[in-house]
């Protein structure tokens, strides 16, 4: 699918390139706010990075503090990424901070039947609500974490739960 999309900054074509060089059985697409809030940049790029270790994560860019220069840029942002969605076998969605964008790219994952864990800050949400569109959802797994250790292990026994129902 990617294959189609017309690219205008390297960085993206270097992760294409990595991750179908690599051949990896599990493409992981990683979903945080942009736009609607950096707060939880730190914790994207530590999930990230503990993601690689398991698979490819097709969009590791946005755990990147400067993000932002490169999403400004003029290219199909929308395309590009439901491409991405469309090639990954899970989802994983940090929901802290409110995101039209995250919104919109898990309704394509579960449109495309792709198992989605939306992880939640429980202590920078402090008794704030999640919202009710995540809460009323049937098709994804929502879990509230309150370190990093505990979302790696989180994502950990997600994805072991995606493999165990897939055989």
């Amino acid at each position: 699918m990617l294959k189609n999309l017309q690219f205008d900054d390297i960085m993206y074509k270097n992760i294409y390139r990595r991750s179908k060089r690599m051949n990896s059985d599990l493409n992981i697409y990683f979903s945080m706010a942009i736009n609607g809030g950096r707060q939880k940049q730190p914790t994207g790029k530590d999930l990230i990075d503990y993601c690689k270790t398991l698979g490819i994560v097709l969009n590791e860019y946005i755990g990147k503090r400067n993000v932002l220069l490169h999403e400004r840029k003029k290219f199909d942002i929308y395309s590009r990424n439901m491409a991405w969605i469309e090639d990954a076998n899970i989802m994983i969605a940090e929901v802290s901070v409110h995101s039209f964008g995250v919104g919109m790219e898990i309704q394509k994952a579960i449109s495309h039947n792709i198992p989605v864990l939306c992880l939640y800050d429980k202590i920078m949400l402090n008794g704030n609500e999640i919202s009710r569109m995540l809460t009323s959802c049937k098709n994804i797994k929502l879990v509230g974490y309150k370190t990093n250790a505990d979302a790696k292990k989180i994502i950990s026994e997600f994805i072991e739960s995606v493999i165990a129902e897939s055989k």
